[in-house]
């Protein structure tokens, strides 16, 4: 969803708003976002605003759904790995084989992990692969990976028939990912991303012109 600050909020080079995925589930009372904090105008406004403080929210979109007829592997790095806390949470029992591998640096930089791990030992479709790139002592024999997301990984999946990707996080980790599925004989069609602008240079295409219209600082 896109939440924008007031219009009365100076902003930066980075503008005043972001589109952030929603870390709750819909029967949740609660409409929750996970976010990493960063030295931004926008960021230090939710980092010290008061309870209460206005935000502008416009209505949920995205295209990111689990297909209850096929499997699907979730691919996600570092804090992509939010919209897929808010559908699993929102599902009482997963109706089909899902797979959520989780990119992070190290386990104390990870979103979401614990909850995950314990829905995972009440959902026998649920099957969790944390995968920690600076974690070198770690082995697959544990369940966890260590190191970059690389083909070996993938092997679990690969190779299973009608099975949907779905890959989030920032977009040269989702480029680069998407690239090894089709190296791996992944179809495209199969694919389907959510790229997370803010992190170096990238701005997907709905933030682009907001970003545009933003005097930069001199």
């Amino acid at each position: 969803m896109l939440v924008s600050l007031p219009a009365e909020i100076t902003g930066d080079e980075y503008g005043t708003a972001r589109y952030l995925s929603i870390a709750s589930a819909p029967q949740e009372s609660e409409l929750s976002i996970i976010i990493r904090e960063r030295d931004t105008a926008f960021k230090r406004y939710l980092a010290t605003a008061p309870l209460g403080a206005p935000l502008v929210i416009e209505s949920a979109k995205g295209a990111l759904v689990l297909d209850s007829t096929q499997t699907n592997v979730c691919i996600a790095g570092g804090i992509g790995i939010v919209p897929f806390l808010s559908i699993i949470a929102s599902i009482v029992r997963l109706p089909s084989e899902t797979y959520v591998f989780a990119i992070n640096r190290t386990p104390e930089t990870a979103v979401g992990l614990a909850g995950l791990s314990e829905r995972a030992l009440q959902d026998d479709h649920l099957h969790l692969i944390p995968v920690f790139t600076r974690s070198a002592s770690l082995n697959a024999a544990s369940g966890i990976e260590s190191g970059h997301l690389n083909p070996a990984m993938l092997r679990h999946v690969s190779a299973i028939p009608s099975a949907r990707f779905l890959v989030t996080g920032a977009h040269e980790f989702v480029s680069d990912t998407v690239t090894m599925l089709v190296t791996l004989g992944i179809p495209q069609a199969t694919i389907v991303t959510e790229e997370f602008c803010g992190y170096g240079s990238y701005r997907c295409p709905h933030c682009a012109a907001r970003y545009a219209a933003v005097p930069k600082k001199t």
